[in-house]
């Protein structure tokens, strides 16, 4: 019997290496890392909270972060690639590919056809942070849903900013004059294949950048908030756990 896959399944996707015009200098901590340790965050929490669950998620979550997307968003392409249509021509071992090269297959079992949404975190360690203004002496942190310039104004950035708001959480839509996905989008790798997956990109700015050092060697951790990108792991989490 065929490997029926994993079924529907959500992306959560972000990047783990950086560009510069010196690349051993190329730290990223806000520019790419602040995103990669939130979705690290969120992926710990659901962990561990699965057994409290009163039942199993219908939807598996797939976390993936993805290197070389400063060079043309090479990992998610490949992987994009590979899940749209791979095809093994010569295999030497069990679930093994010599040609071409694919030590592990299992990657076979997540099929693009399946892939339901796609939440993108991006740069979230600078987050305007001010005083919660329903939770006293609690501090709330600012983030905005960015979405493909094909996907204006989406049913799912809504569904998004309304569930963010239900839970307290600050999450509103990025400007209308701001489109696109803030680059290097993974996400695009996927679209080209599919373009109506929902996909929706969470960051701490609106229509620009507030990361002054992006792609510079002094986009080290003193660049970054670490209750910003707390508050965007608890965010990740919680939205990750609706959609599944």
């Amino acid at each position: 019997m065929a490997d029926p896959g994993y079924g529907n399944f959500v992306l959560a996707s972000g990047a783990i290496d950086a560009g510069d015009l010196f690349h051993t200098l190329a730290v990223g901590a806000q520019g790419h890392m602040s995103g990669a340790a939130a979705l690290l965050g969120a992926a710990a929490a659901l962990s561990q909270s699965a057994s409290l669950l009163p039942h199993q998620p219908a939807r598996r979550i797939i976390f993936a972060l993805f290197q070389s997307q400063s060079f043309g968003r090479a990992g998610s392409a490949c992987f994009a690639r590979d899940t749209h249509a791979f095809s093994c021509k010569k295999s030497i071992a069990p679930n093994t590919c010599s040609q071409p090269w694919q030590p592990d297959l299992s990657f076979e079992k997540v099929r693009l056809d399946n892939l339901s949404e796609i939440l993108d975190v991006t740069q979230v360690g600078r987050a305007r942070a001010h005083p919660s203004p329903s939770q006293p002496n609690t501090t709330a942190y600012d983030f905005f849903i960015h979405t493909p310039t094909s996907q204006p104004q989406s049913d799912f950035q809504k569904w998004l900013t309304d569930a963010a708001q239900l839970m307290d959480e600050s999450l509103s839509s990025a400007s209308v004059t701001t489109y696109g996905l803030p680059p290097p989008a993974s996400p695009e790798s996927f679209l080209q294949y599919r373009s109506d997956i929902a996909t929706a990109s969470l960051g701490d700015f609106d229509s620009t950048i507030n990361n002054k050092y992006y792609a510079s060697q002094f986009d080290d951790a003193s660049n970054v908030d670490a209750q910003s990108v707390c508050a965007a792991s608890q965010l990740t989490a919680r939205l990750l756990m609706l959609l599944s």
